[in-house]
């Protein structure tokens, strides 16, 4: 994929979920919004969003975007992530580098925490079939995404 379509598709998304989500207090209907938005990039094949319960320090799963996963729970210890410094972990060689996916095809996947102010809402999870499809661009504008679903949910 070309990066000036990628950064259009981005922007499309970007300016739909900013323009709806001013109007929405209830947070599950932020996740959906943002998942179903995510989920019409052409290099995406699987989206879901997952929950944070800061008591287990697990994340569990909650709205998803194409086919049912067997995994529903994800330890925040079976991630790379770790809250409050890195946030996004972009791989694009799945099998090659052993990562657990929700999604039995992917090749290629991004993970990125959702929180705010040193705390941890949830993680959305983006997979493909393609590999090596994730860049800086992916890795810019879903922080973007993410950074305005945070300013929603915190409260």
């Amino acid at each position: 994929m070309n990066w000036p379509q990628k950064i259009n598709e981005y922007n499309e998304i970007l300016a739909s979920l900013r323009s709806k989500v001013s109007h929405t207090v209830d947070v599950l209907k932020i996740y959906m919004l943002a998942i179903d938005l995510l989920f019409k990039l052409s290099h995406i094949n699987w989206c879901g969003v997952y929950f944070f319960n800061d008591v287990t320090k697990e994340f569990y799963l909650g709205y998803y975007r194409d086919q049912p996963t067997n995994i529903s729970v994800i330890r925040l210890n079976q991630l790379s992530l770790k809250p409050p410094y890195k946030k996004v972990d972009l791989c694009n060689n799945v099998k090659v580098e052993g990562k657990i996916s929700p999604y039995e095809q992917a090749s290629s996947e991004i993970k990125i925490l959702i929180g705010q102010q040193h705390r941890t809402f949830g993680l959305i999870v983006i997979s493909s079939q393609s590999e090596n499809i994730f860049d800086e661009i992916d890795e810019k504008y879903l922080s973007e995404v993410v950074e305005t679903i945070s300013e929603r949910v915190q409260y």
